[in-house]
């Protein structure tokens, strides 16, 4: 009996993210992977190939929702009220939200960490640029964080 991904590697509870899996070498690896028993999420460019594949795809839709609100959003927001504040020389404050999730790690919250993460350092970022036209640029921490 031929030795399979199975036999030899038992990934029952386990869970995998492929990149690429809508064909080639990250199909074939996502195919290996939920063959052992794993929970395998999938993403690739190609959403029509991931339909396609007998894999079961994440939420691609879901991930780049999540990145456009609680980043981009707070990007494009930004950008805009600080081009109106120095237009008008209306000296204020900016200030945009940061979360536990940049601090800790969860399961299931990959995107939603990666985008607050974006939005501490895109603050760091800001702070320098519209501080000559006396705007502030600060971040709330998650509660009960103390920053000295």
């Amino acid at each position: 009996m031929p030795l399979s991904a199975y036999h030899a590697y038992d990934l029952t509870g386990r869970s995998a993210f492929v990149t690429g899996a809508a064909g080639g070498i990250g199909r074939a690896c996502a195919v290996l992977l939920a063959e052992a028993g794993a929970t395998v999420h999938c993403a690739d460019r190609d959403e029509t190939g991931l339909r396609r594949s007998m894999i079961p795809a994440t939420a691609t839709r879901m991930s780049s929702r999540v990145l456009a609100v609680n980043f981009k959003g707070v990007l494009y927001a930004c950008q805009e009220v600080a081009r109106s504040m120095i237009a008008r020389s209306a000296p204020g404050s900016l200030v945009t939200m940061a979360s536990g999730a940049v601090d800790l790690a969860s399961a299931g919250l990959l995107c939603y960490s990666a985008a607050k993460a974006a939005v501490v350092q895109l603050t760091k970022t800001l702070a320098t640029e519209p501080g000559p036209h006396a705007i502030r640029v600060n971040a709330v921490p998650r509660a009960g964080s103390v920053h000295r």
